[in-house]
Formats: C-alpha cells, sequence, structure tokens
C-alpha cells in the first residue's frame, strides 16, 4: 500500500513538468524572431549577367534607361565613369537620382562620388559605421550594399560594385529584379539607410 501512495503523488508531479515544458517551449517559439514573409516571383523575372566579359555593365546602362521617375543607389564603390555618367544622364532628363555611398568613396582613387554631386545629385553617406562602434569594439562597419533600384518595379543587385574593377577584372555576379513587392522591400531599405545618412554639400 505505501508503494501505491508514492506512485500517485509522482505521477501528478510528471504531469505539472510535461506541462510546464511545454508551454515554455511554445513561448519560447512565440517570443523567437520571426523571418520576413518569403515572396516567390516568376522566372522571367530575373536576369543575371556576369562580369569581366562586360555583360553586367551593359545591363546596368540599360536599366538605368529605363527609369522613368526615379532612381535610387546604394553603393559600397563608385569608380565607374561610365554608371556616374549614365546616372547623370537620366538626371538631366528630369529623374530623381538619390546615392548613398560608404564613407571610404569620400577618399578613393577614382571615385565618381564628386562628380554626380556637381551635376546635381544628391548624394548622402551612410553612416552605418557609426551607428555599429559601440558593438565592434570601436571599429565601424561599411555600407556594402550594391544596389540600384528603378521606378517601383526594377532592382539591381548582386556582387557588382559600380567600380571600374568590377566591370574589367573582377568576377562578379549581377541580378536584375523585376518585380514589385521585391522593389519595395529595397526601397525601404534604401530609406531606412538614408535616415542615418550624412548629405555631402
Amino acid at each position: 500500500m505505501p508503494k501505491r501512495r508514492k506512485r500517485t503523488k509522482f505521477i501528478p508531479f510528471l504531469l505539472v513538468i510535461t506541462f510546464l515544458g511545454g508551454y515554455l517551449i511554445g513561448k519560447q517559439d512565440t517570443l523567437a524572431p520571426q523571418p520576413l514573409p518569403a515572396h516567390t516571383i516568376a522566372k522571367q523575372a530575373i536576369k543575371v549577367q556576369f562580369s569581366p566579359n562586360g555583360e553586367c555593365l551593359a545591363l546596368i546602362k540599360e536599366t538605368i534607361n529605363l527609369a522613368n521617375h526615379q532612381i535610387l543607389v546604394q553603393a559600397y564603390s563608385f569608380t565607374s565613369a561610365e554608371i556616374a555618367e549614365t546616372l547623370v544622364q537620366a538626371y538631366k532628363k528630369g529623374i530623381k537620382v538619390q546615392v548613398l555611398v560608404d564613407r571610404s568613396q569620400l577618399t578613393a582613387k577614382g571615385s565618381q562620388v564628386q562628380y554626380v554631386k556637381k551635376q546635381g545629385i544628391a548624394v548622402a553617406v551612410d553612416n552605418v559605421s557609426d551607428a555599429t562602434k559601440k558593438k565592434s569594439k570601436g571599429i565601424g562597419g561599411i555600407a556594402h550594399n550594391k544596389v540600384m533600384i528603378i521606378d517601383d518595379m526594377h532592382v539591381l543587385t548582386g556582387s557588382f560594385n559600380w567600380s571600374v574593377a568590377a566591370a574589367t577584372i573582377n568576377a562578379e555576379n549581377l541580378l536584375l529584379i523585376t518585380d514589385k513587392e521585391i522593389n519595395k522591400l529595397y526601397t525601404s531599405n534604401w530609406h531606412t539607410r538614408a535616415k542615418y545618412a550624412q548629405p555631402i554639400h
């Protein structure tokens, strides 16, 4: 009889532990960071090019010329005179062009920042380096995005920098994504980065 009493006390205890464990696991799942919702796009909505065979540069210039009202740029390295000139020509046609660059482009050899700025294009330095210093023991991060957002439809992105080296000697890849929902995501991120950017006067 005593042994049966011990078992009847132990079984409810196990049930309580099992219930609490299941509750806490479920609660942890609800508190975990939720990923962005996946978005499927049609196969024909993505075009791919590679360098250094010159096709990437041609695709960039072609896509810039599709713009009707706006081009938003994020650049880590911006030394390509051809890309800069194509952006300037779009700006002179009445297209709104805005550029975010990494701080290194203020002094980088061959940087096109001052040229496009003198032509009237708005340029700002993405201050991600300042924002991350506390997390990285005083060493700030870099603005490593390579993105062009054209109107509300097209996005150019990939490893390809807007640079001479990317077009002529580096092995790079470039994607042209034609999709409004993807465009919205990139546009939203561009404006988020712009909030922390310092305009170049």
